[in-house]
This record gives structure tokens, sequence and C-alpha cells, in this order.
């Protein structure tokens, strides 16, 4: 008897693709010129320098655009994630020596986009466990590498903020104002990005510099 898909674990599918692929699988040649394994994520980790990773990163994430680039203005994953960061630490009224886990883990939530771009949500929860399954698998690797290890409190504060900081971006970018979009916080408030990181076009040499000083604060 088959097992329903919903019920694959993440783990079986992994195997299973490096059963069909090969070991460490197919790879694309990242900014820095280094080879990232879909499937082990783990040997770009250890093998780079951790200038390259940053560099990869920085580069990828701020010439990746957000909502599929249905935007008004040029915005990228890497000033979603700059806003995110500056919105928990207002809302902690914290510093980066303080909650440090948490913080530099909103700079890095989207840093599997790095790798597998960004995808539209709606279309993303139809793609079925594979996709979902790699991309949580580099998620997790990069946050091992960078040790982020988060409770369960501290993913409740990120997964609301985002959801504040999306709320912010929507007004801001998208022509319905995200009028009749379904969200998963309702109740969450818009973060005032006037103060945090001003939504607005943003040229990538920009947008690559302000994601690189804030990961500077926690990344030597």
């Amino acid at each position: 008897m088959e097992t329903p898909t919903s019920v694959i674990s993440q783990e079986h599918i992994l195997y299973s693709l490096t059963a069909e692929f090969g070991n460490p699988g197919p790879w694309i040649e990242t900014y820095t010129g280094r080879q990232f394994h879909f499937l082990a994520p783990e040997l770009y980790l250890r093998s780079s320098p951790p200038s390259d990773i940053i560099s990869d990163l920085a580069r990828s994430l701020s010439c990746t655009t957000r909502f599929a680039g249905h935007c008004k203005y040029d915005w990228w994953v890497a000033c979603h994630s700059v806003l995110l960061k500056r919105f928990v630490a207002q809302q902690l009224f914290t510093e980066e020596a303080d909650n440090h886990d948490l913080l530099l883990a909103c700079l890095l939530h989207d840093a599997h986009e790095f790798a597998t771009n960004d995808v539209a949500f709606p279309y993303k929860a139809m793609r079925g466990p594979i996709p979902k399954a790699i991309e949580k698998n580099i998620q997790a690797a990069i946050y091992a590498h960078f040790d982020i290890y988060l409770s369960i409190e501290e993913e409740d504060i990120l997964q609301q903020a985002e959801c504040s900081v999306l709320k912010a971006e929507a007004r801001k970018l998208m022509s319905s104002g995200g009028e009749n979009w379904t969200w998963k916080f309702p109740n969450a408030v818009p973060a005032n990005d006037g103060s945090l990181l001003k939504i607005r076009d943003y040229p990538t040499k920009e947008a690559k510099h302000i994601y690189l000083e804030e990961l500077g604060k926690f990344i030597v």
C-alpha cells in the first residue's frame, strides 16, 4: 500500500531524491563561483569561507524580488529581511547583543531563497511536499551553520512579526493594498516602515549594502 503523500516525512523525501539523482545531486553555481547542491547544502556551507557565503546570500537576496515582481517599487527579499529584523528589535525593545538568534533569524529566515528563489505563496502551497522538503532542509542547514536555534516562543514571534511586515509591504507595494488578502494573523498591526526601513525603490547595490550592514552586526 502506498504511503499518502501528505504523511511522507521530509527525511524519506530527501532519501528518495538522493537515490534518484545521486549524492550530492544537482547543483547551481553561486555568485562567488561555488557549487551549491540542493540535496546536500552542508557541503557548500562547510567548504565555503564565511565571506563567500555572506557574499552569495547578499548578492542573491538583493536581486530577488518580492511578490513575483508584481510590486510598485523595486523591493527585494534582502529589504524585506532587514525590515523584519528592525521591526522585531523595535517590538522587543532589544539590542543585537540580546535575542541574538531571533534577530539573526529575521535576516536569514528566507536565506534558502538564494538558491530556490522566492516563490509566490499560493503556488508554493500547491506544489506538494518535495519542494517544501528541499527548502526546509536548506533553511535548517543555514540556521545550523550560523548556530541559530529558536524556541517555540521565538518562532511564534517571528511568524507574527512577518505578518505585520507583510501587511506593511502589501499596503505600499501592491495595487490593492492587500485589501482582499487572507491573513494568517488578521489582528497583526502593520509594521511602521517609515521609522524602520522606508518601502521604496531600492537599487540592488543599495539593498545589498543595507543587508550586509545588518548582517555585519552579527557575523564577523
